[in-house]
Order: structure tokens, then C-alpha cells, then sequence
């Protein structure tokens, strides 16, 4: 998953960014941050802003990293000492958009940029990305404000440092730099005719992450011939040898990413998951499945995705997310892995993570029958029947304010099981 952010400063783009990127678990760039220590280098190597020369051979060999994080944080070092701070400095802000205008300059600044990008997993913000830098994101946003508050929120967060300024000195430095910024010969700020504008003027940081996950969240999955020929082939095998029967199927989405919390007994449950959706599912499933190459794209086509569980659960939660934004609906097991008994397991708190930070809704499914017709250690299918019911979709604001989110997953679950046993002992 890729995010590309552009707007003008003051319009909130850092602080909205950072919150985006804690909630999906993405690593988060801020690409100004770069120009801002190649200014700051300029400074202490005393070289002149107009000495386009200079600084363009600085940009070159200039020894800069930036260690992207997941928790909505970065770092930036020049030649090993961090200066994440000092690049916040008034020296630097008077200088960084005149060094910016140099289009060798941002050549440079681009390549470093795009390369943080290849592993994906990225939230990336600046003046350029979704037109240059990263034209192929899959999501793109423009966040502006009117120009009195850009300047506001800029002279508070100037005071907050320590840096007293009038507002007017402030208004008049953000004017001119707008002006720099949208005028420059080489990656003027400009609207991607493809990306989403926000306008943050009156709205709280958490409103404008709603808005953006939101309008992540509608996009429609893509559409796979495969697995419908196969699910359709499926359907009328279960149907004819196992009398299957699907209860509450309108309760799925019609658009948008969404879950699929079932309980897990069989190696059936995903397939009949699968027959059961009126939408398409991807599916998480053990890497070992995949090592079989004919198996591994077979089940490929049918939108599986590898995870390996022994790794952290944040790989796992990471790609999940991602396939939500991305407007797929997932099938999940609360319970982590099949019952050996036919009986209900603890669940994890992972599906309700999802729930909260996406604000994703989760549907629950019961699946009956296919511990009878395929227990865990059978080689082949039994005679019998089997049924799905479908009940309403939970959501994370279906619960209270003022919860910790540590408790509020783990109510979330706990009320997915409910509706599962619920729908198990009427089915």
C-alpha cells in the first residue's frame, strides 16, 4: 500500500499523516524533511542559496538517511547526527523553498524519495508526490486550508518551539513561499487529477484521518473471472453433496472493504465462505500452502495470500489492512486456527484491531456441518449436510468513547463470537 499526500504548508499534512500511519501501521516519510536538511547542510557548509551549482553537487553527495517508522514517526541524520528537530529551525524555513526550485536538485531528492517507496507499506507526504515523485500510488489526497489558519496553526507551532514571531511576519513568509512552491518551473504544487482534496480548514486532526480512511474504503475490489467461474462450480457441487444452505448473505456490503469473522473446524470453512459471499473474499492462508508450485497458483488465483505465522502478527495485521483500504472483504478466524473438538476456541484480538483503526464494519458468519463432514484429521469428506448463517455487520463505533483500545479489540471480538455462537445454536 502506497499514500500520497501533497498540499501547501499549514494545511496539516504531517500531523494527519503521522495518525494515518499508526492507525494502518505504515511507515511514514515526509519528504520535506529532506530538503530541509539539505538546506540545513547548505548552511553549515556556508554555501549560498543562489549557488545553484553547489548545491547541486551537495545534493548529490550528501550524506543523508531517513528511517522510516511504523509508528507514525521518522528520523533524519545528516552525515550520522540526527537533526529531525534542527531542520525545524527559522534559518532553514527562510532558504529550503528557494532550494527547492532547483530542478537538478529535486532529481536527486526524487531518487532517494522513490526509493523508500519500493518496499511499500508508505504513507508519503511533500509538494510533488502523487504528480512526480509517485504518480502509480494506489491512494492520492490533496489537504488545504484557507490561508489565515495555514498561517495560524504555523505561528502556534512556531511559539510551541520557542520562536516568537508577529502572525503578520508569518502570513507573509507562508504567502511567499505558496507562491515559490506553485510557480516553480520544475514540480509545482499542483492537484493530481486523480487524487481526493480535503479542505481541514475547522476540522480536527481525527476528523480529517476519518475522511481519509473512508474515502480509502470505498474503492471496489478488482473483479476475478477465475474465481467466479470456480466459486459458481463450487456452489452447485455443495449445493447437489451437501445440501448447502446460506442464511443472511445481504448482511455483506455491498461496496467497500469489509470482514468476514467465522468460526474454524474444517478445511471446508474457507471454501464455503467463499460459496457463501455474494462478494469476493481474499484469503490469508500458512505460506507452507504455496510451496507446492501448481498448488501455490492455484490458490493464488483464488486470492490467496501468503503469511507466515511465525513472523509478527503486524506482517499479517499490515497486508490485512491493506487489502481492506484497497476495498477487498477478508475472511478472518477470530479463534486463529481449527478446533480439534468441534468446539469454540478463545479468540485473538487482531480482527478488532482492524475494526477500530479502519473503521471497517465486521460480518459475523457461523459455518456448520463441516466438522462432521471434514474433521480436522479425515482424508477425504463425509456425506452430510451443511449450513451458513450470516448475521448483522459489528462495527468499532457500535461501542462507548472513553474505552482503551486494548480492551475495546478485545470487546469487539468477544461480541463477534457472541453473534457467531448465536447464530451456531439457532442454525
Amino acid at each position: 500500500m502506497i499514500i500520497a499526500v501533497d498540499g501547501p504548508a499549514g494545511s496539516g499534512k504531517s500531523t494527519v499523516c503521522r495518525e494515518v500511519a499508526k492507525r494502518l501501521g505504515l511507515r511514514y516519510a515526509d519528504t520535506g524533511a529532506m530538503y530541509r536538511t539539505l538546506a540545513l547542510a547548505s548552511i553549515r557548509e556556508k554555501i549560498s542559496p543562489s549557488d545553484t551549482n553547489q548545491l547541486i553537487e551537495l545534493a548529490r553527495r550528501i550524506p543523508l538517511e531517513i528511517h522510516t517508522l511504523t509508528s507514525g514517526r521518522f528520523e533524519i541524520f545528516l552525515a550520522g547526527e540526527k537533526v529531525t528537530e534542527t531542520i525545524r529551525e527559522p534559518a532553514v524555513n527562510q532558504i529550503v523553498s528557494l532550494i527547492a526550485r532547483i530542478p537538478e536538485v529535486r532529481t536527486e531528492m526524487v531518487k532517494r524519495q522513490r526509493a523508500l517507496a519500493k518496499s511499500g507499506y508508505l504513507i508519503m507526504e511533500g509538494r510533488d508526490i502523487s504528480t512526480v515523485v509517485l504518480p502509480d500510488a494506489e491512494f492520492k489526497f490533496y489537504l488545504d486550508a484557507d490561508p489565515s489558519v495555514r498561517a495560524e496553526r504555523r505561528w502556534k507551532e512556531d511559539q510551541a518551539k520557542g520562536t516568537v514571531s508577529p502572525l503578520s511576519r508569518v502570513q507573509e513568509d507562508q504567502a511567499k513561499r505558496d507562491e515559490m512552491d506553485r510557480t516553480r518551473d520544475v514540480s509545482p504544487l499542483r492537484v493530481a487529477s486523480n487524487a481526493i482534496c480535503i479542505d481541514t480548514t475547522g476540522k480536527r486532526v481525527g476528523e480529517v484521518v476519518h475522511i481519509i480512511l473512508g474515502k480509502m474504503n470505498v474503492k471496489r475490489e478488482k473483479f476475478n473471472a477465475f474465481y467466479a467461474v470456480t466459486r459458481r462450480f463450487l456452489w452447485l457441487l455443495a449445493k447437489a453433496g451437501f445440501g448447502l444452505e446460506i442464511q443472511g448473505a445481504e448482511n455483506i456490503p455491498q461496496h467497500g472493504g469489509f470482514i468476514i469473522a467465522a468460526n474454524h473446524r474444517s478445511f471446508l470453512d474457507p471454501v464455503v465462505a467463499a460459496i457463501a459471499s455474494p462478494r469476493q473474499l481474499t484469503f490469508l492462508a500458512r505460506h507452507t500452502l504455496f510451496r507446492n508450485v501448481l498448488f501455490g497458483i492455484l490458490i493464488r488465483g483464488l486470492n490467496a495470500r501468503p503469511i507466515k505465522r511465525a513472523s509478527a502478527d503486524r506482517n499479517a495485521l499490515r497486508l490485512a489492512a491493506g487489502l481492506i483500504m484497497a476495498g477487498n472483504g477478508i475472511l478472518l478466524f477470530p479463534e486463529g486456527t481449527r478446533s480439534a473438538d468441534g468446539g469454540f476456541l478463545t479468540p485473538k484480538g487482531g480482527l478488532g484491531y482492524l475494526a477500530v483503526k479502519l473503521g471497517c464494519p465486521v460480518v459475523p458468519m457461523c459455518i456448520k456441518g463441516t466438522f462432521e463432514t471434514f474433521p480436522r484429521h479425515a482424508k477425504w469428506p463425509r456425506q452430510g449436510k451443511i449450513s451458513v448463517r450470516l448475521g448483522r455487520a459489528v462495527h468499532g463505533d457500535d461501542f462507548g468513547k472513553g474505552i482503551d483500545d486494548g480492551d475495546l479489540y478485545l470487546l469487539i471480538v468477544k461480541e463477534v463470537m457472541r453473534n457467531i455462537e448465536i447464530l451456531f445454536s439457532s442454525a
